[in-house]
């Protein structure tokens, strides 16, 4: 039997091309480094983590904008299958060609256990496959649906089938896995999302030096223009603090937040884009600089299930600002033990609130040494990594397991 440490994992999900890049070392791949993100990375780091490490990895990844033929990118150390998803009717035929690709791409990496993220294309082409695997849930899809409409129901519909036919699976909170257990009728695990590796020197014991907020009273968010995503409602609460606060700079990033997007319009014609400066889809170190020079992480979102920004806030030590009633965020930051609960459905609340931390960091010290103290033992890699490695051989010993 193949021993825990030997276990290959292909991992399949959206993935950044230049961290497949960059896994796979040598001379750059101009196909990979040039590759939109799509997503994909809260993978990165887990992915990251076990090949530095030594452990054998695998991802197969699918991007709309790459036409070319299928391509497997290896090296000793790292695999990277990469093919086309097509930009239409692919709900419609549920996925049959994305899911032949995946697949195919299975039958010449010959993983030992395959691990499937989110609940739609990627899950049905392991399920297809028929090798031992690990289902991972990103979202609550039944939520999803209220706040996407009509344009999500196939994806619904197909994530509640994958959700009945995959025999192990994990959720990345509790909010999530009470619906997941719900919905499948059997335990569920809960492995959060990991941090970059980059992040971890932020950590104790190190100091990291904090922005003063009276000096420097900025703000950070990276969202998107989903209406679940709230940007608008963000840049609503930030016309109340520039008014209190004229010094006030709000760094807003993101896909469909660049300087010509509608949001940046609306936010124009309503008189909220003074102090904000939209940055548009920006490299994940680029959001990480903006970041690091500012005193707040704003994440204004009405439905989230391991939110990447709020932990990356988090770990560097800044005062993080989520909603009370979105998702798993009161979960993500301990109930308000590391960070700031807000009403997110309320500009006024979350304007009042921001208005009160810039203009007074010091009283949510202990926050910020809390929320530290929680990445290092909840969402450092390697907490996440050795949970899903005990997952990864737990899938490799008991397939085909509950359900079959």
């Amino acid at each position: 039997m193949t021993s825990r440490s030997e276990l290959h994992v292909s991992v399949l999900g959206p993935f950044p091309g230049s961290d497949a890049d960059r896994l796979l070392g040598g001379d750059p791949h101009p196909d990979l480094a040039g590759q939109p993100h799509e997503g994909g990375y809260c993978l990165a780091p887990l992915v990251g983590y076990a090949v530095a490490h030594g452990q054998r990895r695998s991802v197969v990844s699918l991007s709309r904008s790459f036409t070319e033929a299928p391509q497997l990118f290896s090296s000793d150390a790292f695999a990277f299958y990469l093919a086309h998803r097509r930009t239409r009717h692919e709900i419609r035929s549920c996925y049959r060609e994305e899911r032949q690709h995946i697949v195919e791409a299975l039958r010449q990496l010959q993983p030992d256990v395959v691990h499937a993220n989110w609940t739609y294309l990627y899950a049905l082409g392991a399920l297809d496959s028929g090798r031992p695997m690990l289902v991972t849930v990103h979202d609550h899809a039944r939520h999803m649906l209220r706040y996407l409409g009509p344009g999500y129901l196939g994806n619904y519909l197909i994530s509640r089938r994958v959700l009945k036919r995959a025999r192990f699976l994990t959720a990345v909170s509790p909010y999530v896995a009470r619906y997941v257990a719900r919905v499948a009728k059997r335990d569920v695990t809960v492995i959060p999302n990991a941090i970059s590796p980059t992040l971890t020197s932020y950590l104790p014991p190190s100091e990291p030096s904090l922005p003063d907020a009276t000096t420097v009273p900025t703000m950070a968010s990276a969202l998107n223009a989903s209406p679940f995503k709230n940007a608008k409602g963000g840049l609503k609460a930030f016309g109340l603090v520039k008014h209190a606060i004229p010094a006030a700079q709000y760094h807003l990033a993101g896909p469909g937040l660049d300087p010509n997007g509608l949001i940046a319009k609306w936010a124009r014609r309503h008189g909220l884009a003074e102090g904000v400066q939209f940055h548009g889809a920006i490299p994940h170190a680029d959001f990480l600089e903006l970041l690091g020079r500012s005193a707040v992480l704003l994440h204004p979102s009405l439905e989230e299930a391991c939110p990447g920004p709020p932990l990356e806030g988090m770990a560097m030590g800044k005062t993080v600002v989520v909603g009370a009633g979105c998702g798993a965020c009161p979960w993500t930051i301990d109930d308000g033990k590391a960070g700031v609960l807000v009403n997110t459905r309320s500009p006024r609340d979350m304007g009042e609130r921001l208005i009160h931390v810039l203009r007074h960091p010091q009283d949510y010290a202990p926050q910020r040494a809390a929320a530290q103290k929680l990445v290092q033992s909840r969402y450092a890699p390697q907490a996440v990594s050795d949970a899903y490695q005990a997952m990864y051989e737990r899938v490799h010993t008991q397939w085909p397991g509950p359900g079959s």
